[in-house]
């Protein structure tokens, strides 16, 4: 436990004394057994050069006019009565944490919540709150400054809440420790959940690469294409390739071309209904792993044994400083605990590792140190050829469709075309063959005296007989308007 600092011959003098309240200066006040041998030793004396009744009635606080309330004033005669050391904004932050501290549906006082502490009574402090109380654990600094305050003979219950607050908590033994440790109990599965899933999701999508039959045919039809196109070149007659060539299938398309590589292979796997068609559903876990970041896993692994380290770390002090501490029993249980889950974290990645390697000779691959960010690597190829596969096997649907519509569009236009001529070769007259026999004899008959409109029969002839009156009579309509007066 920190003791107050001992207290001595080092109080400042004051040169002088206000008789009204002043505006207040919020500086960081310097302990006076911090000045010795700085550039403020000596500087506090009881002689200035300064004014003191000038400067009173510069720096007074004059009281406005108000219609405030009783209470109010009270209220304000209490605040103005508080000591304030901590810096402003160090108080704001702390008065607003000190407000989220309630339990049993009331506010905690520092007290309750140092006995809570004291006995790691999860009860009163949830795990939010514990890490919240983190941020507002005393400095070493304000620690010393309270802590002198206390010792020069200070009424320690005239600080303000927030003072208060940290005097408090700097009066409980080894409370840095104490926090890190309970609040590691409470997040030791967030710890490990991230770990252990990334592990699984590496081990199950290399079992499923392993133990795919579909796969390795889809890589002999890769092999064959690539044989054949690459005949005759120093490229032909290979006997494998690298996965890193997988990506690669999709972009070979002859110019010109509106299909690809890719989506002829998966274009004739559809036409034979081979089974291979659907090899991506066999390897679900494939995609998930690719998209783990393997240094980000290492990081949560490294930050584990941080805490479980430091969780020993803290045992030890506790222990030194009292073997009665409630904390000793709480903590030692749950450090066998942490230390099973970080064995059993690594030895999950070290098997997903493990795993690769062995299937890495299947596919001629190296084996660095680094093997696990090897194989997300391999994984990420392999995803991505799986992504490629379903998106040429949709290109060929919608390809297909595209070419039913445009037969039913051609079918459609044909038998436009062969009605329409059959309807004009039925309509015909005259001589044969020519205009005369399609458009048949004429439909009006008479002399030059008037034309009479013969009886025609239904059809094309009749609209035109029509067509033919209505013009006739807007001709001889329009030659009884300009006919001249006799």
């Amino acid at each position: 436990m920190r003791g107050p600092p001992v207290a001595g011959p080092l109080k400042v003098p004051l040169w002088a004394k206000p008789s009204q309240k002043m505006a207040p200066l919020h500086w960081k006040k310097l302990p006076a057994m911090r000045v010795k041998n700085t550039v403020f030793d000596g500087l506090a004396t009881d002689k200035s050069l300064l004014d003191a009744k000038q400067l009173e009635a510069a720096m007074a606080v004059k009281a406005a006019p108000t219609r405030e309330s009783k209470t109010m004033r009270v209220s304000m005669t209490r605040q103005s009565s508080r000591v304030q050391l901590l810096d402003p904004k160090r108080v704001n932050n702390i008065s607003i944490a000190l407000s989220r501290f309630k339990a049993g549906g009331h506010k905690l006082s520092p007290d309750e919540i140092a006995n809570a502490v004291r006995h790691m009574d999860a009860n009163i402090l949830s795990g939010e709150m514990i890490s919240m109380l983190r941020t507002c654990l005393p400095t070493s600094d304000e620690a010393d400054m309270l802590g002198q305050y206390v010792a020069d003979g200070q009424d320690a219950s005239k600080l303000g809440n927030a003072d208060q607050f940290v005097l408090t908590m700097s009066q409980v033994d080894l409370i840095g420790e104490k926090l890190r440790s309970w609040q590691f109990t409470t997040s030791l599965e967030d710890y490990t959940e991230s770990i252990l899933f990334d592990a699984a999701n590496l081990s199950s999508a290399i079992r499923e690469l392993h133990e795919s039959t579909m796969f390795k045919d889809v890589l002999k039809l890769v092999l064959d294409a690539g044989n054949f196109l690459n005949a005759g070149s120093f490229r032909g007659g290979a006997a494998g390739f690298t996965i890193e060539t997988l990506p690669l299938v999709a972009t070979v398309k002859p110019s010109g071309s509106k299909t690809n590589l890719l989506r002829f292979i998966t274009q004739l796997a559809s036409e034979e209904k081979l089974p291979l068609l659907i090899w991506p559903d066999t390897m679900p876990h494939v995609a998930a792993a690719a998209k783990i970041s393997m240094s980000d896993t290492r990081e949560a692994l490294h930050e584990l044994k941080k805490e479980v380290g430091a969780l020993d770390a803290a045992l030890v002090a506790i222990a030194a400083a009292s073997d009665a501490d409630p904390y000793l029993p709480k903590l030692a249980s749950f450090a066998a605990k942490a230390q099973e889950a970080v064995s059993t974290a690594e030895a999950q990645l070290s098997s997903a590792e493990g795993a690769f390697l062995e299937i890495a000779k299947d596919f001629a691959e190296n084996t660095p140190k680094e093997s696990a960010v090897r194989a997300l690597e391999f994984l990420g190829i392999v995803a991505e050829f799986a992504a490629g596969w379903e998106k040429a096997i949709a290109q060929n649907a919608a390809a297909a469709a595209a070419a039913v519509k445009d037969a039913e569009r051609a079918k459609k236009a044909e038998m436009r075309q062969s009605a329409a001529a059959s309807h004009s070769g039925g309509a015909g007259g005259g001589g044969a063959g020519g205009m005369g026999a399609r458009m048949g004899p004429p439909p009006f008959a008479g002399g030059a005296s008037g034309l009479k409109p013969r009886k025609q029969g239904p059809g094309m002839d009749s609209l035109l007989a029509q067509c033919a009156a209505q013009g006739a009579i807007r001709v001889n309509r329009r030659r009884s308007f300009t006919k001249k007066p006799e």
